[in-house]
């Protein structure tokens, strides 16, 4: 007998059976994974004075810290798209996108900061703008869509 004074509950994961992960999912989580691996790398020779810093020094820690909060909700997506949750393709899709039109944004407002950052940079966020568009691609492929749909490969 069920308690009619419980809460309701309700299973906001319904599991269907997607059989083995489709190729261009495992494809797109390795391409988040190296994306955030990128941006680890980068900040973290900014942080020791390898790379030209491209903003002011006084706000480096905080950056610093906002940059490795990102990289871990970063390799949580990658996770969970690779794990099959529709919802964490389409809140990495989300990021990216509005992520690279504030990319174009800053650099129409402040081209500025852009020449101070230097090649290294610029090579930088075209290499991860690349990579993110590429997951993105590979999220939302036939086998992609299928694969998210429960339908099971031939």
């Amino acid at each position: 007998m069920t308690d009619p004074f419980a809460p309701p509950r309700a299973n906001l994961e319904v599991r269907t059976e997607q059989g083995p992960v489709a190729a261009s999912i495992k494809r797109a989580a390795w391409l988040v994974w190296i994306s955030a691996a990128l941006s680890l790398s980068w900040i973290t020779a900014e942080w020791f004075g390898l790379a030209p810093i491209a903003i002011p020094e006084e706000a480096l820690a905080i950056t610093v810290g906002g940059t490795f909060v990102a990289l871990v909700l970063f390799a949580f997506l990658g996770w969970r798209i690779y794990q099959g949750r529709n919802w964490a393709r389409w809140v990495f899709t989300v990021w990216i996108g509005s992520g690279l039109l504030f990319q174009v944004a800053s650099l129409a407002s402040a081209p500025n900061d852009w020449k101070i950052a230097g090649v290294i940079a610029w090579l930088s966020s075209i290499v991860q703008a690349g990579l993110n568009i590429a997951t993105i691609v590979l999220l939302f492929t036939r086998q992609a869509r299928r694969w998210y749909r429960g339908e099971i490969p031939e």
